[in-house]
């Protein structure tokens, strides 16, 4: 039987000759991510006042969107955004299409982030939401889905 536990304080070392250091105790973020998915549910946080204004996407000038300062939690990972963002929504073609708007986090150790994105939908006749990713090292969750109408010059 194996138990994990944590926080407990780590025991730091430091190796005379090459000054490493080295902790006893060192655990990586997975533990806490999983603590977190546990307790918590993956989505956008309700903001205090119960606004629902919390990384609210609303139409800009032109081909973009802002997204309002807010709070998610994406699979045990927390995301907070201080600032308006302003996102730029990829040109329109000669067809109808839905971009999605939304907070992507990649765990893998070669990207370690989480942000905003536009994933961009297939221009049709009768578009369709582009599929949210939710495999492997990447977990999206949706914001906003936006209609960017054929030959389009400015987001409503």
């Amino acid at each position: 039987m194996s138990a994990t536990f944590f926080p407990m304080d780590s025991v730091v070392t430091q190796d005379s000759e090459s000054g490493v250091l080295s902790f006893d105790r060192a655990i990586n973020s997975e533990i806490y991510r999983y603590f977190l998915n546990s307790l918590f549910t993956t989505g956008v946080q309700a903001d205090p006042e119960d606004t629902y204004e919390y990384l609210k996407v609303k139409p800009s000038e032109g081909m973009y969107v802002t997204v309002n300062p807010g709070f998610a939690l994406v699979k045990g990972l927390m995301f907070r955004e201080d600032e308006l963002r302003t996102i730029t929504i990829p040109a329109a073609s000669s067809q109808d299409r839905i971009d999605t708007i939304v907070v992507r986090s990649n765990t893998s150790s070669s990207q370690r982030t989480c942000d905003f994105y536009v994933v961009a939908g297939t221009p049709s006749a009768s578009p369709s939401r582009p599929p949210l990713t939710r495999a492997g090292s990447i977990y999206e969750i949706g914001l906003a889905d936006i209609l960017v109408p054929a030959y389009t010059t400015a987001i409503s």
